[in-house]
């Protein structure tokens, strides 16, 4: 019987050649591939963690500065100081020759100009709240004039109410820094907005229209008059850094 038909392996050289390539084919077969495997890759190692900084110390940022002007403020020419008030003295006077109405809403723009060249020139704190108390109580002044026949008796309730108001702005504004400060500058501006509407009982009275249109041409004469005066001669002036001298002051009186 031979060793194909017992099913043992075979023996000799021929059996052992076989059998090292059936061992070699088999572990190819495990394998898969005839290609080697790639290796594989070892991980990247994470990056070391940077050393920790050196607390610096925190720049402060300097103060904003706030830049002034050194030298003195621009003003228009002498002139055109001057043409100013002599416009408004002959809008005034016209409207005193057309009628009581006119002179009303004239009397009513000056007052609101006064207003707001008051809280400029004082530099008021809160002075939008002011401008409306102020803007409110002159309105009233003038209703009151009116209505009352150019009797100025009502006047001075006015200017109680306008107080009270201004308390009640200083209580409800925000912050409330300079109280008094704005307090004092709002009942000044007040006072003099409410006097302007002395023009308007001056007119209602008889013989009140002639003596307003003298007043208020003289008014205007005379600061035209004194602007002309320092254009021409400035020196010698009132005071250093004015631009008023003593020429123009004398011709104006």
């Amino acid at each position: 019987m031979t060793d194909e038909q017992t099913g043992a392996p075979p023996a000799g050289p021929d059996a052992a050649r076989r059998g090292k390539t059936g061992e070699d084919r088999t572990a190819r077969d495990w394998v898969g591939s005839d290609e080697p495997e790639a290796p594989e890759q070892a991980p990247a190692p994470a990056p070391a963690p940077a050393p920790p900084a050196a607390d610096e110390p925190a720049t402060e940022e300097p103060p904003r500065q706030i830049v002034r002007a050194t030298g003195p403020p621009r003003r228009p020419p002498m002139l055109v100081q001057g043409m100013w008030p002599a416009l408004l003295a002959a809008v005034l006077v016209g409207a005193t020759v057309v009628g009581l109405l006119p002179l009303a809403v004239a009397v009513l723009g000056v007052q609101v100009f006064l207003v707001l060249g008051a809280l400029a020139l004082l530099d008021a704190p809160a002075s939008g709240g002011a401008f409306l108390v102020a803007t409110g109580t002159v309105l009233a002044a003038d209703v009151v004039v009116l209505a009352d026949d150019g009797r100025i008796t009502g006047l001075a309730g006015v200017a109680g109410v306008g107080f009270v108001a201004s308390v009640a702005h200083q209580l409800l504004r925000k912050g409330r820094s300079r109280v008094t400060e704005s307090l004092a500058d709002t009942l000044v501006v007040i006072v003099m907005s409410v006097a302007a509407a002395c023009l308007l009982a001056l007119r209602q009275v008889d013989g009140g229209e002639q003596v307003l249109l003298v007043a208020l041409s003289a008014a205007g004469a005379v600061l035209l008059a004194g602007r002309i005066g320092d254009t021409i001669a400035p020196r010698p002036m009132l005071a250093a850094g004015s631009t008023r001298g003593w020429p123009g002051l004398l011709l104006g009186l």
